[in-house]
């Protein structure tokens, strides 16, 4: 009867724990396609995009292309900046935290900010710095899904 008693205290133990709400994973709301608003000038029209994926507890991996459409295509080609992929991690506080370099032919920017989501959109406050004369700048960039 003392073996029955402890066995069905341990089994209301186990469901009690199983029933539990796991913790989220704080990557959730990023997981999507983002865009930003269309930037325009007078000779193009740039774009960027955002896609990102779940790739472990509270990371995400983010694939970035940058769009260029000439208006002028006589004179300025449109392309699209290749596309890169750098993995993240969401922190305590629901912020996607950015440390990543892009490299291109000429040089190397790294990034380092934050990116969180304020009422549906992702907002990224970035400082790219630049490889070849070390010149730092500072943005906030708005995506939407």
């Amino acid at each position: 009867m003392k073996q029955q008693i402890v066995s069905l205290i341990a089994c209301v133990l186990l469901l009690a724990a199983c029933s539990k709400d796991p913790k989220p994973d704080r990557a959730t709301p990023f997981i999507g396609s983002w865009r930003t608003e269309l930037a325009d000038s007078s000779f193009v029209t740039f774009q960027t995009f955002w896609k990102i994926e779940r790739s472990g507890p509270n990371m995400v991996k983010i694939a970035t292309t940058d769009s260029v459409v000439s208006r002028m295509e006589d004179f300025i080609p449109s392309f699209a900046v290749e596309r890169q992929v750098y993995n993240v991690r969401i922190d305590e506080s629901d912020d996607m935290i950015l440390n990543y370099s892009r490299a291109s032919p000429s040089t190397i920017f790294t990034y380092a900010g934050t990116a969180s989501i304020v009422d549906g959109k992702l907002i990224a406050k970035i400082q790219e710095t630049s490889g070849i004369d070390g010149s730092t700048w500072s943005k906030t960039t708005v995506f939407h899904k």
